[in-house]
């Protein structure tokens, strides 16, 4: 899981759909995948949407934050 969660991070250093991040893990399930691990990184303040005031907008992408790449080592 830990492998998965640093993946997106790093794509996410570039706006980036959940389907667009799924295919680069080749991860198939659409659910478990934000479930398990867009949805914990969210709560936890690493990515965020790129439109945060339309959550539920079909064209919304996910992004690194500064707490992310903090995390990540300032690698990005």
């Amino acid at each position: 899981k830990a492998r998965y969660l640093i993946s997106i991070l790093a794509m996410a250093s570039g706006p980036l759909k959940m389907s667009e991040m799924m295919a680069a893990l080749d991860y198939k399930n659409q659910k478990t995948f934000r479930d398990n691990y867009l949805v914990p990184l969210r709560q936890a303040g690493f990515i965020a949407f790129t439109n945060p005031e339309k959550p539920t907008d079909p064209e919304n992408k996910y992004r690194i934050t500064e707490a992310g790449k903090i995390f990540l080592g300032g690698m990005i």
